[in-house]
């Protein structure tokens, strides 16, 4: 999983905190089915700390998605690096768009800190310098650092984004 390091830099003070993106987080739609959790650095009017939220797609977003997918001419973004990609990899991608989409359009839960579950969340965007939504001043947040291992184990969430539990912990 793509891990990524953000800086959070107050422009008026310099002051600065990293927040680490939240990877291996899952939905458990069912004992056999899993559902990836998509993240955004977030101001969270809860913790009164920046954390992780829940990026939620739009239904519609992810109809688009699954159109594409389902176009015989779309190929996956991996594909020109690894040109002998079969049938069954590009058919399971469908399946798992048309998977993430049936739990999109039962979801009623608002977007959650994956901390604490608040609803009470701010989107923080990146490198746009935005009112600091707790204190005084400006912020800037950015992507500092990204790689290719995450450094956690999994983390497990209700369809409604309510923590479940740790791996450690299950």
């Amino acid at each position: 999983m793509i891990y990524v390091l953000f800086k959070i830099t107050h422009l008026t003070t310099g002051r600065f905190v990293f927040l680490e993106s939240a990877t291996g987080c899952w939905y458990r739609i069912d004992d056999e089915s899993f559902e990836r959790v998509y993240s955004d650095p977030v101001w969270c009017g809860t913790c009164r700390r920046f954390r992780n939220g829940e990026r939620l797609e739009s239904v519609e977003e992810v109809e688009k998605k699954l159109a594409e997918r389902r176009d015989p001419l779309w190929r996956p973004p991996f594909e020109k690096a690894f040109p002998e990609t079969k049938s069954e990899v590009r058919e399971e991608l469908v399946r798992n768009c048309e998977q993430r989409l049936e739990w999109r359009r039962r979801r009623v839960a608002p977007a959650k800190c994956l901390k604490c579950g608040s609803s009470e969340i701010i989107r923080l965007p990146l490198d746009e310098a935005v009112p600091h939504p707790g204190g005084k001043g400006r912020i800037l947040v950015h992507i500092e650092s990204a790689g290719g291992i995450s450094p956690r184990g999994q983390t497990l969430y209700t369809p409604e984004g309510d923590l479940i539990g740790w791996e450690d912990d299950l």
